[in-house]
């Protein structure tokens, strides 16, 4: 079955919902890779805190999110775009889980497991190696794009990259 049509593709690219997950996507992801890879500092903890209670608000955004993103775009014929979407989809709930697993220790244990940890850093590079490729095939993609509205297209992506 073929994709939406065009101008349904311009009103996704400038949903509110989408953006506003797709900023506390990348937010959570760099602060995530910050106290990752940073260093013991009063900051970068602080910073982990941030991290947890964001990530505990954009459980329900991203879920409803997620549900409606897949219920447009499921009957489209299966591609590589569909295909890293579903794997984007998949990592980020292993991260939410794990994540959600990891701030329940953090606030009511001694300590946290070392297997959810590495559960939650490799599903946070699977995000990162799904998501970039998901979205940035569809801009590029359209990018080269002639149809009628494709520059709507590409003005909504901006607005889509703005807004994030």
């Amino acid at each position: 079955m073929a994709a939406p049509r065009m101008s349904d593709r311009v009103a996704e690219w400038r949903r509110a919902s989408a953006m506003f997950v797709c900023g506390l996507l990348v937010f959570e992801t760099l602060t995530g890779l910050l106290a990752w890879l940073g260093p013991f500092a009063v900051w970068n903890q602080v910073g982990v805190l941030v991290h947890g209670a964001v990530g505990l608000v954009f459980l329900v955004p991203y879920g409803l999110y997620q549900l409606r993103h897949w219920r447009t775009y499921r009957q489209a014929r299966l591609t590589h775009v569909k295909l890293t979407g579903y794997f984007s989809m998949g990592a980020t709930v292993v991260a939410a889980v794990s994540g959600v697993v990891l701030t329940a220790q953090a606030a009511f244990g001694r300590r946290i497991s070392y297997a959810w940890d590495v559960v939650h850093i490799v599903a946070t590079i699977g995000v990162v190696a799904a998501v970039v490729p998901h979205v940035l095939t569809l801009v590029l993609r359209n990018r080269k794009g002639r149809q009628p509205l494709a520059h709507q297209l590409r003005r909504a992506e901006r607005v889509f990259a703005m807004g994030s």
